[in-house]
């Protein structure tokens, strides 16, 4: 979840420059470009569960910057999606004035098969690689980077829980199955060897302590009556 803030301060007019080339043209461009400010907020999950708030800087943040000063040196840039050999893509094209073109291209979903919403948000998000991939604009504040580390690291706690869980109950059945005490003390050692949660260990010495009262029941049921008339 994303807080933003209204960024309503207008683009300011830049004399033009011009340049033989579109990369004197990029280059003086760079040589100008100020820093890109993080006007936005997203909480990114974290390892642990939780999430950490990061500033970034969103499209419109990136453009406001960016398309004045491109402008300023005979630059445009433009997208548009396509579709080829069954594939949608977003073409991004970095235009000189005098005829020189930068072009690349970012995949996307199959906009009939997302929401609107979903559609949008990833193109805007494809916008921003891509303009940054064709300027060298490289915003400060979130790195989606290190935002993607952190999901694929929560997403691996994760799976390493559900692991976790799941070895869990193999040991817990093979407890079950056991029908002496022996047996599910060689289950619990096992469990011990292999790292298992102590909440696993004690439902499984659990099961060894049912075992073991069970086996006391029957050694006492069969054990032979004494004679009465025996002598106490």
């Amino acid at each position: 979840m994303a807080d933003t803030k209204e960024n309503t301060t207008s683009a300011p007019e830049l004399a033009r420059v011009s340049h033989p080339t579109l990369i004197a043209a990029l280059a003086a461009f760079q040589s100008e470009l100020p820093s890109i400010g993080k006007g936005r907020e997203v909480h990114v999950p974290t390892a642990d569960g939780g999430f950490q708030t990061v500033g970034y800087a969103d499209l419109s943040d990136v453009n406001g910057v960016t398309l004045p000063l491109l402008g300023r040196h005979g630059l445009t840039f433009s997208c548009g999606t396509e579709y080829s050999d069954g594939k949608f893509t977003l073409r991004a094209a970095l235009e000189h004035e005098e005829g020189g073109i930068r072009v690349a291209v970012w995949p996307i979903q199959d906009p009939t098969q997302v929401g609107p919403q979903d559609a949008g948000g990833e193109i805007t998000l494809a916008r921003r690689y891509l303009i940054g991939m064709l300027t060298g604009v490289a915003p400060g504040g979130y790195d989606d980077a290190s935002a993607a580390a952190q999901a694929a690291e929560a997403r691996a706690s994760k799976t390493q829980a559900e692991e976790d869980a799941e070895k869990g109950r193999h040991f817990e059945e093979e407890a079950k199955a056991e029908t002496t005490r022996a047996g599910v003390e060689r289950v619990w050692q096992a469990a011990r060897s292999a790292g298992a949660s102590k909440a696993v260990l004690d439902a499984v010495a659990a099961i060894g302590h049912e075992r073991k009262l069970a086996e006391e029941a029957t050694a006492t049921e069969s054990a032979p009556a004494e004679d009465e008339g025996a002598v106490k």
